[in-house]
């Protein structure tokens, strides 16, 4: 009986020493099962970091110029096509002129009978000076009555589509011309029956100084037919055909001033006061180079943009190889502040939650920490910490996502 109780009390200890090898086998593949989050770590250094801002805008030139004729007509010869480089003082296109010549011919003719009144008031030929009025303004009369008759029966021409409506302005404006000529020559008759007793010679000397001005203001106008280039620049926009109407309500060309270029781009109140006129920009014209071009703030303003409640600012670039074309896009930086010898970290490495930000730190067995810090400057790549970190901690920079506080990870840094 002694004998099977102990032989029972031997099963079974064997039994428990089974079982438990056989479940710390069990744990010990399970933890080999264990699958461990593949990151990436860096140590926390020492460097430089700068706080920059950067935009997105276009290229403008830096002046542009309207070339708006002053006087409306027919263009009679353009010389000067979208694309070309023109001078300041290049004659960009002429207006016909044979109405003004017209004006000038008859203002001529004006100030010589003037001057040949003047002559007769001087000499004592009064009445001969009233006759010789007095045939002038008969013989305007008959020329402007003349053209009223053709007037009216080119004005039923026209309504019958017989004559183009420039043929019949032309005339009207003849006519006008004829009207302001008999007025003008009926007035020097009245001015000189009225005067003459008293100032005759006075009256003709005014007489001989209008007809000059008008004579002056005919050469003006026709000084107005050629149409200049105000500006060294590019031809930008060109609205000129010969033999067509060219008025003073739009620009006839656009030239723009390609030697040099400007960058426009607005900050917010945050940025203002770290910037002033001089401060160094950085420019990224793609489609020129990739390289960055050095330039400076040319212009700042301090008041805010009603609709957008940002700051406008303005970068000048020289352009004198002409590369740079207005409308191309243009990437905007502008280093706020240069720190050195401070502790940085991949931009990325840095997490929030509740509003604070965290990372994981590493410690000697592969296990992970959550440490919260203090983050300063930062530029597109990296981030400054403030504090929460010592110089050569180990951190995740890669992975951190997948991981929590006190995670065990497999570092597998390239």
């Amino acid at each position: 009986m002694k004998s099977k109780k102990i032989r029972a009390l031997i099963f079974s200890m064997t039994l428990i020493l089974a079982l438990s090898a056989c479940s710390q086998k069990q744990a010990s593949t399970e933890e080999e099962n264990t699958v461990l989050v593949a990151v990436e770590t860096q140590k926390v250094k020492k460097g430089s970091i700068k706080n920059t801002f950067t935009a997105s805008s276009k290229v403008e030139s830096n002046e542009e110029l309207s070339v708006v004729p002053k006087m409306a007509g027919i263009v009679k010869k353009s010389y000067a096509n979208l694309g070309d480089y023109v001078n300041k003082g290049d004659i960009l296109f002429t207006i016909d002129s044979s109405d003004i010549q017209m004006q000038i011919n008859q203002a001529n003719s004006g100030l010589n009978l003037a001057k040949a009144n003047y002559n007769l008031t001087v000499n004592g030929s009064i009445d001969s000076q009233i006759q010789q009025l007095e045939a002038n303004v008969e013989n305007l009369k008959i020329q402007y009555n003349d053209l009223l008759k053709k007037l009216g029966d080119t004005r039923q021409l026209y309504e019958a589509g017989a004559v183009a409506k420039q043929d019949l302005d032309n005339l009207q404006n003849n006519v006008n011309l004829m009207k302001l000529q008999l007025d003008t020559a009926q007035k020097n008759l009245t001015l000189t029956k009225d005067t003459i007793k008293n100032n005759t010679k006075e009256v003709s000397s005014a007489t001989v100084e209008q007809a000059e001005t008008g004579v002056a203001t005919a050469r003006h106008q026709l000084s107005n037919t050629v149409i200049r280039a105000e500006l060294s620049g590019v031809i930008s926009a060109d609205n000129v055909v010969d033999g067509q109407m060219v008025s003073m309500q739009s620009p006839a060309f656009v030239i723009s001033d390609m030697n040099s270029v400007k960058v426009k781009f607005q900050v917010s109140e945050d940025i203002i006061n770290q910037i002033k006129k001089g401060s160094k920009v950085y420019i990224t014209i793609g489609s020129v180079s990739d390289k960055p071009i050095e330039s400076q703030i040319s212009n700042i303003s301090y008041v805010a943009d009603k609709m957008t409640s940002l700051y406008p600012v303005e970068v000048k670039i020289d352009n004198s190889s002409h590369k740079i074309k207005p409308g191309m896009f243009a990437n905007v930086r502008l280093v706020l502040s240069d720190k050195t010898n401070v502790l940085t970290l991949p931009l990325d490495a840095v997490m929030k939650k509740d509003g604070k930000d965290f990372v994981y730190s590493l410690d000697k067995d592969n296990v992970t920490h959550k440490q919260v810090v203090t983050t300063g400057v930062q530029d597109e790549t990296q981030i400054e910490i403030k504090s929460g970190l010592s110089d050569g901690m180990q951190v995740v920079v890669k992975g951190q996502q997948f991981i929590d506080d006190n995670s065990k990870v497999n570092v597998v840094n390239k």
